[in-house]
């Protein structure tokens, strides 16, 4: 082959060169345009020769997100990272790091190219503390009470327990949690491949606000037992005839704040008196219903010698006696009464259903045994024109028998065969051989009456006088003229 066409062979060849590593470099130029340069490493990702995009996708595939879980008293709540701006810009990084790169001079930087780009991941702190401050498990709104006494429906005293509540420093579980964010943000950069860092706190139980006073407290424990046992002491007073009323210490008593116990004997004493007047029924009016139904009231006179009272004194001293003996919350005494007549009976009916009516409007006088009419007879009783002869209305008692009496008064002396005294003052029931039998009944009370005894028939006197026994009850009273 001639000289000159290895030359021209070569010149071609030199050409066609040229031509390919053009086309070469044109193509790594055009390429690495939007295409990372070998040696980048973005966000832990490699990013050679790897387009934006691609490095974008893989990148946030990667990405680790964040979550916190907050507990207290109050409940829980959950805080993830969009709620606080977590956030990590490393788009503008890359798309400033590939709009830097020199694309011509691909040839020379493709090998010496060592880049890293590594952008922290970042949260908004005012953000955090204000989801912190307004967390419902954080609010912590119960205060914290402490045990105290109250007074149940019985009277008597009880301890309600203390009340913890959820109240705390919130201020100083903020600034916790607002470090423990932080410290959980730095380890978070390093984490790769995806799915969401946990968290958790937990409001120790030593920062909540707690009582003061406990159920057990032992000046709370000692005013309720000591108050409650001054309270339920009491005593059961018998009052005969199947009466009891119940006195309370605490009626009668103070308790002094050392728990000393300081018994009144005046308020005793005032006690007593209300039982007396109001189980007493000496010279108390009455209201008595007789055999024939008729409805009798009357009693309350000075003379009345039919009833039983109080032995106030006696009384209030066993009650005060036995008052003084703590050893057990109840105790029983029996009452003294003092009787005048048949006195109580066991359904507290001291009349009873043995006694004598005399009604003095009809000049009447009706006597029941045991429930039984036994005698119906006209009286003649004190002479009704003279006040002071008037035989007196009330309850009264046969008190005394006696045989061939003379009564004796201020202008006469009369002799009876049966006396039956029922006042202390001279009245009683007695035969009036003196009086007719016409005289019995009517209206000779009115203007010819005794000087106040009831004079009977003698046949009458002698038949009460065999069978009344000392005791028994004489009621005398005035019917209204429509009852008689």
């Amino acid at each position: 082959m001639k000289k000159h066409h290895w030359i021209l062979l070569l010149v071609l060849l030199l050409v066609i060169v040229g031509l390919a590593g053009s086309c070469v470099y044109l193509y790594e130029k055009n390429f690495y345009v939007d295409h990372f340069y070998p040696g980048t490493t973005i966000m832990g990702v490699d990013a050679s020769d790897r387009t934006l995009s691609s490095v974008l996708r893989e990148i946030e595939k990667d990405r680790v997100g964040y979550e916190l879980t907050v507990s207290g008293m109050a409940g829980e709540d959950k805080i993830d990272g969009s709620m606080i701006g977590m956030s990590c810009d490393y788009e503008t990084p890359a798309a400033e790091l590939l709009a830097s790169q020199d694309a011509s001079k691909w040839y020379k930087l493709k090998k010496t190219t060592n880049v890293t780009i590594d952008v922290p991941t970042v949260y908004d702190e005012e953000k955090l503390r204000e989801v912190l401050q307004n967390l419902p498990c954080l609010q912590g709104a119960d205060e914290p009470k402490d045990a105290y006494i109250i007074e149940n429906a019985e009277g008597l005293l009880e301890i309600v327990p203390e009340v913890y509540g959820n109240t705390f420093d919130r201020e100083t579980v903020i600034r916790e949690i607002m470090i423990l964010v932080e410290t959980d943000f730095a380890a978070l950069q390093s984490k790769r491949g995806g799915g969401v860092m946990t968290s958790a706190y937990a409001v120790p139980d030593e920062y909540y606000d707690v009582p003061q006073v406990f159920a057990d407290n032992e000046e709370l424990v000692r005013e309720v037992e000591e108050t409650n046992r001054f309270r339920k002491r009491c005593v059961t007073i018998d009052l005969d005839g199947g009466a009891f009323e119940t006195l309370y210490l605490s009626q009668v008593a103070e308790l002094t704040e050392d728990y000393e116990i300081v018994i009144s004997r005046e308020k005793i004493d005032e006690y007593v008196a209300w039982l007396e007047e109001t189980y007493g029924t000496y010279q108390t009016e009455r209201t008595f219903t007789d055999v024939k139904g008729r409805v009798i009231k009357t009693g309350g006179n000075e003379k009345d010698t039919f009833g039983y009272w109080m032995e106030t004194e006696e009384t209030a001293d066993t009650i005060y006696a036995d008052l003084l003996d703590m050893r057990t919350e109840e105790t029983s005494v029996r009452a003294s009464w003092i009787l005048a007549g048949n006195g109580r009976d066991e359904k507290l009916a001291d009349i009873g259903a043995t006694y004598i009516v005399i009604d003095l409007t009809t000049q009447s006088l009706l006597y029941v045994i045991d429930g039984e009419i036994f005698l119906e007879e006209s009286v003649v009783s004190g002479m009704d024109s003279v006040p002071e002869r008037r035989t007196p209305e009330g309850v009264f008692c046969v008190w005394g028998k006696m045989e061939n009496v003379d009564l004796i008064g201020e202008d006469y002396v009369s002799r009876v065969q049966y006396w039956m005294p029922f006042t202390y003052v001279g009245e009683g029931l007695h035969d009036a051989p003196w009086r007719s039998a016409s005289e019995f009944g009517g209206t000779t009370y009115l203007n010819n009456g005794s000087h106040g005894c009831v004079n009977l028939k003698p046949e009458v006197a002698k038949l009460l006088y065999e069978t009344i026994e000392i005791g028994t009850p004489v009621l005398i009273y005035k019917s209204k003229p429509d009852e008689a």
